[in-house]
């Protein structure tokens, strides 16, 4: 599937300029060039339109927007968009629920908004160079764009230290300099050559939640119930009686696909993917038996997928490490027919949402510490991270762990097809985050819920509590205890883990991949010495190099993704 656009603020004549072969599609005049592809999982709602001198392109899946046209029962869904959008851009942004992204343009180039989704998991790159403006969905069609005006094509000092010590790019800052991307929940308008970054939806705490927890149990069910609701129906709308819903061991899947079932969404396909001894797995077939489902399990035992390197780098332009997309990618290649079926429906930072990303019961000080992933002795190293913009820790963590950081992940599966999460619905964060922090603290809510309005859920054991849900709490320290002493005991007797990515029972063991396989370790050495020359200042190679040689997986595969992308960079 591909969702591609491509727009310059200047006229592209030459026939030999190279451009993705999806995109069939263009229009072109004395002042702009607009490319895109019409190959669309859900092609009623995507648009582009033409119409008062003015070009709207609004690509992705809009899970509400049957809610929007009931109000508007005599305009067409591209008629009320266009509409919308020239009224308001903002505005229509805000009302908008799902996974999107766009551009609205002037026809004679003076004026250009790009946009992506709340979540911000499909990224615009823009870059402004000279008299130009460039956009794409395709970060390297925006690369050959530059290169093609003449561009000094450098790394990002910054955006590389920045991604080195958190494994992700936590603002707008891609690898090379000239090019930047769209955050979550912001538009960019460039108007006679200024860029304007505005920001039409922002989580905040806003008004406190007045009831207590039981209330805020039958709240945050009806509240998920609605976001499951408009995301099954989305799928059934379009033809798709099968819904393709990822299960693990933890509770935000299992949430997602038994509230479904409940709701009559019973037609379900439940996959899986990781580790064959994980735990994962183990609970997960549990889960789908007990909902008499079909459960599709792949395996990835040899880790082969650490070998797609440079095919997630094709979709991921190392704006976080490609291993959070490595092993998604190798299941679809493998074991979905994704043509079969309509969204891929998870649980997407629903743990972090009901749960909590604090380990406090205040909102503190948004900072460093608890937001890194690689490295953070490095951190000095960061000019700036500009932590300032987020109201707490807590929510710079959410933006930036989870919408910066692990839901980047989607570009791959968006290859196939749409990524939905009924946590991700914007009226569900914006309540969870109403509510006082000690309620979804320690899962304090999200476990009463799950007893309390679906119970036959907590029957299987869950990964998130290395338990069953409801057992006293001592248990489920003693539990933790033996884990940590019989990890221990491993280590000593036989040098192997039997907890972390190291372990078997984890769901991707990177570690033990790399270990057992040495087609992973010849990989890795081969691809690192024959791209680290490519890297053109002497001092940030020195750093990489450092890195690789010094590192665990986690270093190394970060070092491959940057390594890789640069590669590609020189290369298209």
């Amino acid at each position: 599937m591909h969702n591609d656009f491509f727009y310059v603020s200047s006229p592209l004549k030459d026939p030999s300029y190279r451009l993705s072969p999806k995109m069939s599609s263009s229009l072109s005049n004395d002042y702009l060039s607009f490319y895109y592809a019409n190959d669309n999982k859900f092609p009623e709602d995507c648009v582009v339109l033409q119409k008062e001198e003015l070009l709207l392109c609004f690509k992705g899946v809009v899970w509400n927007k049957a809610e929007l046209l009931r109000n508007n029962a005599s305009k067409s869904w591209s008629e009320w968009l266009f509409e919308s959008f020239r009224q308001d851009i903002s505005a229509t942004l805000k009302k908008l629920r799902g996974s999107f992204c766009g551009l609205f343009s002037s026809l004679d180039g003076k004026m250009a908004e790009f946009f992506t989704c709340h979540q911000g998991d499909r990224p615009v790159y823009y870059s402004q160079y000279e008299t130009s403006i460039i956009a794409s969905t395709n970060y390297y069609l925006v690369v050959q764009q530059l290169k093609r005006l003449g561009a000094s094509l450098e790394i990002h000092t910054d955006a590389l230290n920045m991604l080195m010590v958190t494994g992700l790019l936590p603002n707008e800052h891609t690898l090379v300099s000239h090019i930047k991307r769209s955050l979550p929940g912001t538009s960019i308008r460039f108007s006679k050559l200024r860029p304007n970054l505005t920001p039409y939806h922002t989580l905040n705490y806003g008004k406190t939640y007045s009831g207590n927890i039981d209330d805020a149990v039958e709240e945050l069910d009806l509240l998920f119930r609605k976001a499951t609701q408009r995301i099954f129906e989305r799928d059934r709308t379009s033809g798709y009686e099968r819904h393709l819903v990822n299960l693990s061991g933890g509770n935000d899947s299992r949430m997602v696909s038994w509230v479904a079932h409940e709701m009559g969404y019973t037609n379900q396909i439940n996959y899986t993917f990781g580790h064959s001894q994980s735990h994962d797995i183990a609970y997960a077939e549990r889960l789908a038996k007990q909902m008499n489902h079909e459960q599709l399990t792949h395996f990835l035992d040899r880790g082969t997928c650490l070998l797609l390197l440079d095919e997630v780098i094709d979709y991921v332009p190392a704006t976080v490490s490609y291993l959070g997309s490595a092993h998604g990618m190798e299941a679809w290649e493998n074991k979905v027919d994704s043509t079969l079926y309509g969204q891929s429906i998870t649980g997407q930072l629903g743990d972090a949402l009901v749960g909590a990303f604090s380990g406090i019961d205040h909102h503190a000080p948004a900072k460093l510490e608890g937001l890194t992933g690689f490295s953070s002795e490095r951190a000095v190293q960061i000019d700036s991270l500009e932590l300032d913009r987020y109201e707490s820790n807590e929510i710079a963590s959410f933006y930036l762990r989870g919408f910066l950081g692990a839901l980047q992940s989607s570009p791959v599966t968006q290859r196939y097809t749409e990524v939905a999460s009924p946590f991700l619905d914007v009226e569900l964060m914006e309540w969870c985050f109403s509510l006082p922090l000690h309620f979804r603290m320690n899962h304090k809510l999200y476990y009463k819920w799950m007893q309390k309005k679906h119970p036959d859920s907590t029957r299987v054991r869950t990964t998130t509590l290395n338990g069953k849900i409801g057992a006293p709490r001592l248990f489920s320290k003693a539990t933790s205890l033996f884990m940590l002493i019989q990890n221990k005991l491993s280590l000593l007797l036989s040098g192997e883990p039997t907890l972390g990515i190291g372990s078997p029972t984890h769901m991707n063991p990177y570690a033990l991949w790399a270990r057992n396989n040495k087609d992973i370790h010849e990989f890795y050495e081969d691809t690192f010495y024959k791209t680290i020359a490519l890297v053109p200042d002497n001092k940030t190679r020195a750093q990489l190099e450092i890195v690789f040689k010094t590192g665990q997986i986690m270093d190394q595969a970060l070092v491959l993704t940057i390594l890789s992308f640069w590669r590609k960079v020189n290369n298209v």
